[in-house]
């Protein structure tokens, strides 16, 4: 487990525009630790392996791209619940995993659920999330997610975090694994969009 002097440099990090990917024990280690108001984690106790969903509302997050649905080329195509059905994820989850337990869902988008985790994990069903963070209260609000996946980057005075859990590499098959790769992909996409939208020129 991380120090309290590594915790506050997360945490001063993440405030001031840093993007933090996190996995697993990660939650109890630090995760909770910096940013408990947001989620915490709680125990699975037994080894499985449960279907993978989008959460209602999350199937066109710019995370969740390419996961899911694979449009037909030349055609826009549309995710219909059938298409989210059939291509749903397999997620391996160990005995010790730590799961989450979400306590401010209004600033707290879930972007990966599991219906069948949730039932023995006392109604923690969600697999992926994330949240934006700012430097105080008032930056918070301005950047919350109010229960939506989408919003404006542009306006956004903090960073991000993207919480998985289990681990990658665990998955049932090469297809689940590289589907589900694109989570983290996703995620330094923007990362990069938004470190380039936010650099200062350079000087002459």
């Amino acid at each position: 487990m991380l120090g309290e002097k590594g915790v506050r440099k997360i945490k001063k990090y993440v405030e001031t525009g840093g993007y933090l990917f996190a996995e697993d024990w990660c939650m109890e280690d630090f995760l909770e630790r910096a940013f408990g108001d947001y989620a915490a984690h709680g125990s699975v106790r037994q080894e499985s392996e449960v279907e993978v969903f989008p959460q209602a509302g999350a199937a066109t997050h710019p995370y969740l791209r390419k996961i899911f649905f694979k449009a037909v080329e030349g055609e826009p195509g549309t995710v219909t619940e059938s298409d989210l059905l059939e291509n749903h994820h397999v997620w391996k989850i160990d005995r010790e995993t730590r799961t989450i337990r979400i306590r401010d869902p209004k600033r707290v988008a879930t972007l990966l659920t599991s219906p069948k985790l949730g039932e023995y994990a006392d109604g923690d069903d969600a697999v992926a999330i994330t949240f934006t963070v700012g430097s105080d209260d008032a930056k918070r609000a301005a950047v919350a997610t109010t229960g939506e996946v989408q919003q404006d980057r542009t306006k956004m005075s903090g960073g991000r975090v993207l919480y998985v859990l289990s681990h990658f590499g665990k998955q049932k098959s090469q297809d689940d694994e590289y589907s589900l790769q694109n989570l983290l992909i996703n995620f330094l996409v923007e990362s990069n969009e938004r470190r380039g939208a936010l650099a200062r020129p350079s000087k002459p």
